[in-house]
């Protein structure tokens, strides 16, 4: 299942240079990762990571989730911010699963809703 999320991840995202698949960060980056890259966006931008970063920091796997599909949708995201955002999708993805397996029911119900709607 995780290898299908990478997938489709990394589709919607595009590869980084070199053609390799987004990677998982650390939830301890993400703020680092998310300042250097989105540093020069616009600021609705901003806001929109912001919330994927929020989301995580306090642990709502769900709301990261919905976050960074939102952040993904974005075409206004230069090409730098765009492979942040395929790792962002694979590190909240996994995070979403883990959450599932340790009986989160609301992560648990994402993850049937993404499985049903592939």
């Amino acid at each position: 299942m995780l290898a299908l999320v990478t997938l489709s991840s990394a589709l919607l995202c595009g590869c980084r240079q070199g053609g390799e698949a987004p990677t998982v960060l650390a939830l301890d980056q993400v703020p680092k990762a998310v300042e250097e890259a989105f540093k020069t966006a616009k600021p609705e931008v901003k806001a929109a990571v912001g919330q994927v970063v929020a989301a995580l920091q306090a642990k709502d796997k769900v709301k990261a989730e919905l976050a960074v599909q939102n952040l993904a949708a974005r075409t206004d995201l230069n090409k730098a911010q765009r492979a942040l955002t395929g790792q962002l999708l694979v590190t909240v993805n996994q995070e979403l699963q883990a959450a599932a397996s340790s009986g989160d029911e609301q992560a648990a119900e994402v993850v049937r809703y993404k499985h049903l709607n592939k």
